[in-house]
Parts: structure tokens; C-alpha cells; sequence
């Protein structure tokens, strides 16, 4: 009995020291040899990279006890010249530990292709829209007569026109051509006075004019009307789509009107 005592007794001693020996060995580790070999607790601030080019990234990050990866996904930004650092991860700021990899986005030597949309009867700000949305831009806005008012008639690329599905660089100035909302032949304006309502408004619209404001006197125009005043005057250069305001008096009482019509005359489109 005394010899199995003794034996357990040597080997609860033996294995305490055991255990003692790996606690030791850890400690070693986790307290000097991994923070010898890890940097632990020594960190640095990432600075900011974001518009440095390639050129001198390797050195300023090397200097610094820090490592770097180009992505293979460059982006484009015409801001920058090409090969300057666009985005990087981890963002500046950043606490990080000495050796980390830094990944970096760099600038595109060339701007991507994009697709030319089709512009053409669109209303301007719908192409405007459209071109920033896919990161285009506009160019120079030419008006020209035409009814359809601020309507695209022609997208134009460096002078000449561009047809959808033609590929232009991302940033590219697009011109455009819009319909300024007149006719393009000119022509002299007819003489309306003394004429009724209904016959003036239907000559009106079939020279392709619009009707502009009706001044009258408690007169019904559709039915009693007749034109004592237009502008613009007759013998006037007008162009199809241009306004037309009439001053309108009572049929039976034209001889007797005494309206002020200085008071009362059409205010001047600028048409």
C-alpha cells in the first residue's frame, strides 16, 4: 500500500510540473515570441493615397513599413491623371499594424467606351438626364427653327453627327441640336383688323401661329368679336409657332367704342 501511495504521489508531481512547464511555454509565446514577431501593439496611421501617382506609391508605402496590391479593377476619373491612386483599403485614417497590405484602385491610362444613346425627339432635359446619367456630357446647344420646342433634332460628336450604339470615351461633350419651338420660313403678317374672332382664329392657326392673349370688353369673342388691334402688326416678319394677340370689340358697337386702348393693348410678346 505504502509503494502505491508513493507512486501516485511521484506522479501527481511529475504531472504538475508538466503543466507548469506548457503554462510557462505559453506564456513565453503569447506574452514575448508572438509580439516579437507580429508587431503587436505597434500600429501606424494609414495616410491618405488618393491622388498619388503609381509612381511613387512603392517607396512612400515601403518607408512606412507598409505593403501594397494594385487591383486588378482600375476605374476612371478625368480629374486625375492616369495612373494616380483612385481608392484605396483600407481607407485613410485607418489604424493599421506595420507590414499590412494596402489594396489600391488606380486611374485608367484611357476612359471606358460607352454606348451612345439615341437623343434625338427627346425634350433637352431628358437628354441631359440621360447623358449624365451614363457619364457624358453636354456640349454646345444649338437652336434652330423648328415647332418642336426644345426638342432634340441631332447629337453631335466633335462636329459630326453620332448615331445610336456609336461608342464614345466616358466624360465626352455631346452637342446637340434643338428645335427653338418657330417655323423656319419667315413671312409677313397678314392684316386682321375688322375682321370677326372666329375667321381671324382659324387664319391665325392655319399659317401655323399661335393664339397669344385675347383682350376685349365684356365681348364674347367666339361669337360677337372683331379685331380692332393685333401685335405683331400687320406686315410684321412673323415664323409659324410665334404668338398672335388680338384686342377684340364689340360687333355692334365698333363705330361707338371708346375703350382707352393704350390702357387695354396686347402686352408685346417679344415673339
Amino acid at each position: 500500500m505504502k509503494l502505491k501511495a508513493s507512486n501516485i504521489k511521484e506522479y501527481l508531481i511529475h504531472l504538475g510540473i508538466i503543466i507548469g512547464i506548457i503554462i510557462l511555454l505559453l506564456i513565453i509565446f503569447f506574452y514575448a515570441y508572438l509580439p516579437s514577431t507580429t508587431n503587436h501593439g505597434e500600429t501606424i496611421t494609414l495616410p491618405n493615397l488618393v491622388g498619388m501617382s503609381y509612381e511613387e506609391i512603392d517607396e512612400f508605402l515601403t518607408s512606412r513599413d507598409l505593403r501594397y496590391q494594385v487591383r486588378s479593377d482600375s476605374s476612371f476619373d478625368e480629374k486625375y491623371p492616369a495612373l494616380t491612386i483612385l481608392n484605396q483599403h483600407p481607407k485613410a485614417g485607418s489604424q493599421v499594424k506595420i507590414n499590412r497590405k494596402v489594396y489600391l484602385t488606380l486611374n485608367a491610362r484611357k476612359p471606358p467606351l460607352v454606348s451612345m444613346p439615341n437623343l434625338n425627339d427627346r425634350s433637352l432635359v431628358n437628354a441631359e438626364n440621360t447623358l449624365r446619367d451614363m457619364g457624358l456630357k453636354i456640349g454646345e446647344i444649338d437652336y434652330v427653327p423648328d415647332l418642336a420646342q426644345n426638342a432634340v433634332l441631332k447629337q453631335l460628336y466633335q462636329g459630326e453627327p453620332i448615331q445610336q450604339g456609336d461608342f464614345v470615351p466616358q466624360g465626352a461633350k455631346i452637342d446637340l441640336v434643338v428645335g427653338d419651338g418657330y417655323g423656319s420660313q419667315a413671312f409677313d403678317m397678314p392684316d386682321l383688323i375688322a375682321m370677326e374672332y372666329g375667321d381671324a382664329k382659324v387664319y391665325i392657326l392655319g399659317l401655323r401661329l399661335q393664339m397669344g392673349s385675347i383682350l376685349n370688353q365684356d365681348v364674347d369673342p367666339e361669337f360677337t368679336g372683331l379685331i380692332m388691334e393685333q401685335n405683331p402688326e400687320a406686315g410684321s416678319e412673323v415664323r409659324s409657332g410665334q404668338l398672335v394677340d388680338l384686342w377684340i370689340g364689340n360687333l355692334n358697337e365698333t363705330d361707338t367704342l371708346s375703350v382707352d386702348q393704350d390702357a387695354t393693348r396686347p402686352y408685346d410678346s417679344g415673339q
